[in-house]
């Protein structure tokens, strides 16, 4: 008689925490896991959640343990050389488990049939090289991020300095096949980058709506919208860069336009002499604000992976204005699905041409939200998470029920 396969998921994320993008990932994938196997948690804290009780279960999830890091700690002069030589060097964040922490994830891994680890940071902290019948979710390439951030360093020695680490994370990508049994990544240009093959998954990010879907009632005076944790360098970057550089552009042309700021850490030095702007917060629920706005935003300039946010967009039926490096990974049609536009006085105009043509922005929303059914709810998902589940247990299957 065939058994459900045991599966450990290692995360840093805290599933209990406010919603972000990260969670999102991680919780609807653990979900969609536990229509393979028995899931339950292994939780690596770096020091971030604090003042917690000891906790049986996160997000929903059954924990089987917790690990500490310890850290940071500055590297010694070993340690520097090898970071530069070794692409096997694990200590790339300055955060480590203890001997025993790592001895103990050891001892746990080898009761279950595969593992689940969501990310690559996490899996180089724990400090084990090579991890058997194991999946890699890295929703964030490195090299990604940091080829995306060249284009706005300034200087040359800042340029020099991400080509360099540029360099050092492609090779220690070059390894991850030989680290882990399966990888998966958020799109396929991300697939590309890590030299493809049937071990590397595509599973894109998502979004699940409310229960109750809010019926759009876009506002007057028109709001345009941004979502996001500003805590988030991307989005913090972004944020200012549409504050200081777009927004004024838009106002000169439609001066009753209100920009509506949805989420935590926005810092309060942004905002004195911007006009028309409301930070909201963090809402515990944005279908509601989501259904007001004209236009939603995304002028996302570097980072790696996927963005939650434009998902979320797209499934609301609210039109889009974004950046290539915002729509990065989503097969999507400037024109036909969201306009996008890179320079500001062009993200200006795009904003303008949308406000003033609430027909054709519908219209774009509505491809959208046809794409976003299609390709972009978690259950569209399920069939990807489970040929990685196959391609982690390999010839553990038989036995085991993978349905």
């Amino acid at each position: 008689m065939q058994r459900r396969p045991r599966i450990l998921c290692v995360t840093a994320i805290d599933l209990d925490g406010p919603a972000s993008g990260a969670i999102v990932r991680t919780q609807n994938i653990f979900r969609l896991l536990t229509r393979i196997g028995d899931v339950r948690l292994l939780f690596v804290d770096a020091g971030g959640v604090k003042d917690r009780p000891s906790r049986t279960s996160m997000g929903g999830f059954q924990l089987a343990g917790s690990v500490k890091l310890l850290g940071p700690q500055s590297p010694t002069i070993i340690e520097r050389i090898r970071n530069e030589l070794d692409p096997w060097f694990l200590k790339t964040s300055g955060f480590e488990a203890a001997p025993e922490s790592r001895v103990f994830v050891q001892k746990l891994a080898a009761a279950y049939d595969m593992l689940w680890i969501h990310n690559l940071r996490i899996a180089n902290e724990i400090g084990i090289p090579r991890w058997k019948r194991s999946v890699l979710d890295i929703d964030d390439v490195p090299s990604s991020l940091i080829e995306s951030q060249l284009p706005l360093s300034r200087g040359a020695t800042a340029k020099l300095r991400l080509l360099r680490q540029l360099l050092l994370w492609r090779r220690r990508e070059s390894r991850l096949l030989a680290r882990f049994s399966a990888i998966c990544v958020c799109s396929d240009a991300d697939r590309k980058r890590l030299g493809g093959g049937d071990r590397i998954v595509v599973i894109r990010n998502g979004f699940v709506l409310d229960s109750q879907q809010k019926v759009r009632q876009p506002s007057i005076p028109h709001r345009l919208g941004l979502l996001g944790n500003f805590g988030h360098p991307p989005n913090l970057d972004g944020v200012t860069w549409f504050l200081n550089e777009v927004w004024d552009r838009i106002l000169g042309e439609a001066p009753s336009t209100r920009l509506r700021l949805a989420g935590d850490n926005l810092p309060t030095t942004l905002l004195p002499g911007a006009s028309n702007v409301d930070a909201l917060g963090w809402l515990p629920s944005v279908g509601d604000e989501v259904a007001t706005w004209s236009l939603g935003i995304v002028p996302i300039r570097f980072g790696a992976g996927t963005r939650v946010k434009l998902a979320e967009l797209f499934g609301r039926r609210c039109p889009v204005v974004s950046t290539p490096i915002g729509a990065f990974g989503y097969e999507v049609v400037d024109g036909e699905h969201l306009l996008i536009r890179e320079r500001a006085e062009d993200f200006a105009s795009a904003c303008l041409e949308m406000l003033q043509s609430p027909n054709a922005a519908l219209a774009l929303a509505d491809r959208a939200h046809d794409a976003y059914l299609k390709n972009w709810t978690w259950e569209a998902q399920s069939a990807a998470v489970e040929r990685a589940v196959e391609a982690a247990l390999g010839s553990r299957r038989a036995g085991l029920s993978v349905d």
